[in-house]
């Protein structure tokens, strides 16, 4: 006999739990903005080089500030910008990392039901009942 499980036993509890943190992500994340495909087609790249350039340049500006006396230059927004891309960053890491798993599991379920059921679907053809399988199969193939 085969082993199919992959299957994980979340309780119902577990489920709850995790939908609560979701939303309490999605709450918080709520003032991340919404970024629209105009956005998007703006967005300039923001390679580590440029990273590197902005970083020193903020250390510059911040040290020379009298230079941005009647200027349009935000010098505390540029900073804030930069903090908050410091503090997002690990957050996105973690969150990815927890997309990965979710999703390589996902993978792994969906590998798990599909062979159960092709072995299931040979199972029926032996037995010379797989009349209501074929069409299905058929269906997908």
């Amino acid at each position: 006999m085969k082993d199919y499980r992959a299957t994980f036993d979340f309780s119902d509890a577990d489920w709850a739990a995790v939908d609560k943190a979701l939303a309490v992500l999605e709450d918080k994340f709520s003032r991340l903005r919404e970024i629209t495909p105009e956005d998007l087609a703006w967005q300039i790249p923001f390679s580590t080089r440029a990273e590197a350039f902005c970083r020193k340049a903020v250390d510059v500006m911040v040290k020379e500030r009298d230079v941005l006396i009647d200027t349009d230059v935000d010098l505390d927004e540029i900073r804030g910008d930069l903090l908050s891309i410091d503090e997002l960053r690990p957050r996105i890491g973690r969150l990815a990392a927890l997309l990965d798993k979710c999703r390589h599991n996902e993978g792994w379920l969906a590998r798990y039901l599909y062979l159960g059921c092709i072995d299931g679907y040979v199972a029926f053809d032996h037995a010379g009942r797989a009349a209501s399988m074929r069409a299905l199969y058929d269906a997908i193939s």
